[in-house]
């Protein structure tokens, strides 16, 4: 009985809460212990009724809730600040990075630069999708699905869309998306059309062939060491060359 009556006014609680979220009667620093207690409906509510008049404080304890609607819902909301964008921008849910890429059009173009790389380097922490370093036989249009699944696959297409249709979008960025292995017509057409496009006469398409290449090389080096059980810190590379240090801090 008395976990019932709990349960009751844990919810008449919560609801008195919410409708003072909704209605704005509620004081910052009250939000905050709020947002503290990391209930997924009362965060939620204040993740999607941010203004610019809910401090910083608020907002960061938000983007760190465990509850991945909650972090969606800042995401994807207008008056969350750049810096919890940009912090959101390395969250390991696709749902999460495909929220951030929706709104960073909205943003300055050096926010939404930061978000667009912030984004790339999740995919690559956290699921192992490296546009930079793709393997065209581990990413070819049958292994591409069975690598990630059909909902991760998707999840990723929309994501790579939104920054191949962005006009933050680097150029080099827009290269790798144009060529990627796999099939994605929509994802390549958009790059080819978007005005940071690099053009003929630009020489990003060089720096792009020279980062691919060393990135390459960098990987066929640590895949040697590691079959042949060699320490890194006997690479090919003088010792204390910007080479040398580069394979060890890749390898790590």
């Amino acid at each position: 009985v008395q976990q019932e009556q709990y349960e009751e006014i844990k919810q008449i609680a919560i609801r008195t809460f919410r409708s003072k979220i909704r209605t704005g009667t509620i004081e910052n620093d009250d939000l905050l212990k709020l947002a503290r207690l990391d209930n997924s409906k009362i965060s939620s509510s204040i993740a999607s009724r941010i203004t610019s008049e809910i401090p910083d404080n608020v907002l960061e304890v938000l983007s760190q809730s465990k509850h991945k609607t909650v972090r969606r819902k800042l995401a994807e909301n207008p008056n969350t600040s750049d810096n919890i964008i940009l912090s959101l921008s390395l969250d390991e849910d696709f749902d999460v990075l495909f929220r951030v890429s929706q709104i960073i059009k909205y943003r300055d173009e050096d926010i939404a630069v930061k978000s667009i790389k912030n984004i790339l380097q999740s995919l690559k922490n956290n699921y192992g999708f490296d546009l930079y370093n793709i393997d065209t036989e581990q990413y070819n249009d049958q292994n591409f699905i069975m690598t990630f699944g059909a909902l991760k696959t998707r999840s990723l297409y929309r994501i790579l869309l939104k920054i191949a249709l962005s006009e933050a979008a680097p150029s080099e960025i827009l290269l790798l998306l144009s060529n990627l292995p796999f099939s994605s017509p929509a994802i390549r057409d958009a790059a080819l059309k978007n005005k940071n496009f690099p053009n003929e006469k630009d020489n990003t398409t060089m720096d792009i062939e020279k980062i691919i290449k060393e990135e390459t090389e960098k990987q066929l080096i640590i895949r040697y060491h590691i079959r042949n059980n060699i320490p890194f810190s006997e690479n090919i590379y003088r010792v204390g060359s910007d080479k040398y240090f580069k394979v060890i801090k890749e390898a790590r």
